[in-house]
């Protein structure tokens, strides 16, 4: 049992506004400026990028509530079908990735742009997304997960009792440890992006997106055994995140034999 544990503090409003609202515009405005390095670094067409870029935040918005609503709210959707359109009450990462997933390609072939190299533009621009977005996450806490007894949990003092059932040590959590799984991952995020802004003049193009996706996949995965059913409904036992790690893993893998095969 840890001796001591992360406070649960509430950062709701910055200057009157959501924290996690402003972070998540911030990470979003960032992550579309830091296209643009490595876009001059490939020699691509900055206008072309930053253009794709503001396409992807967009069907990125929509993808990750569709996916939200298909996988965790269809019992609400069925009682209140607007709860499909109001995008701001639910949102997936791995919907939003799946947009990136179909609308990229389809930019490069109607623009006639190298795919793997603005593959890497756009994964580097999500890097800076996903960490800013993380200390949002981070500020509001709504990702709580399973108790835990690790130094990192957060003694979040909700009066709820039924993460009991998820713990045969329940009774002995002081102050209902649980995971903070947006803190988590933001602990993971920061020097994965760090490590891939630096590495990736080194790479060949479309081996950043590659690696990138190969790194954060099992991340994920693993984290997402820690979230409680009632907000992340189990197929197969899996959450459906979990399914898109192993279909974001399929899909790397797939992308780096042509990849290291290919002579610039």
């Amino acid at each position: 049992m840890p001796a001591a544990a992360l406070p649960y503090f509430h950062v709701y409003r910055i200057a009157g506004v959501s924290s996690y609202g402003v972070l998540v515009l911030a990470g979003l405005a960032l992550g579309i400026a830091a296209t643009i390095l490595p876009a001059r670094r490939y020699q691509l067409p900055v206008g072309e990028i930053v253009a794709l870029a503001g396409v992807l935040v967009a069907a990125s918005l929509i993808g990750a509530h569709l996916l939200d609503v298909v996988a965790n709210q269809r019992a609400e959707a069925a009682q209140d079908a607007s709860l499909w359109w109001k995008l701001q009450i639910g949102i997936s990462l791995f919907g939003a990735l799946a947009a990136i997933a179909i609308v990229t390609p389809l930019w490069c072939r109607a623009r006639k742009l190298p795919l793997a190299k603005v593959a890497d533009c756009i994964a580097l621009g999500w890097l800076v997304a996903l960490v800013i977005g993380r200390i949002g996450c981070t500020l509001v806490h709504d990702h709580l997960g399973t108790p835990t007894r690790l130094p990192i949990g957060i003694a979040d003092p909700t009066p709820d009792t039924s993460w009991t059932m998820y713990t045969p040590y329940a009774d002995t959590v002081p102050h209902r440890l649980v995971h903070d799984l947006g803190f988590e991952e933001l602990l993971v995020a920061i020097p994965l992006a760090l490590v891939m802004w630096l590495v990736s003049r080194r790479l060949r193009a479309g081996m950043t997106a590659a690696i990138t996706a190969l790194a954060y996949a099992p991340i994920r995965f693993l984290l997402d055994f820690h979230r409680l059913p009632e907000s992340d409904p189990r197929y197969a036992s899996l959450t459906a995140a979990q399914w898109g790690c192993l279909v974001m893993t399929a899909l790397a893998l797939y992308a780096v034999v042509p990849l290291r095969r290919k002579v610039e």
